[in-house]
């Protein structure tokens, strides 16, 4: 019932179909929980996004500062030209 199911759906996407198919006939004939089928070594998955993370929240603090500063700059030159104006 399940492996005809799946291929009438399957059709197009032959890999697909090839490995839906093996799991349906193993869940048939009992054999998809076999114990005694080498796994795959399955490890945790450690995230390498922390130091990406770290680099830019540091050029976001930097970036900040410099903007700070330009910005005071800016207004001494400006209050400057005001003074001299007067």
């Amino acid at each position: 019932m399940i492996k005809s199911y799946l291929q009438d759906n399957a059709k197009n996407q032959p890999v697909v179909q090839n490995a839906l198919l093996q799991d349906a006939a193993m869940a048939e004939d009992g054999t998809a929980f076999d114990d005694s089928i080498p796994q795959a070594k399955v490890e945790a998955y450690e995230s390498s996004s922390g130091g990406v993370i770290g680099v830019v929240e540091g050029l976001g603090k930097k970036f900040k500062s410099e903007k700070y500063e330009l910005e005071k700059a800016e207004a001494k030159k400006k209050a400057k030209a005001k003074a001299k104006s007067r």
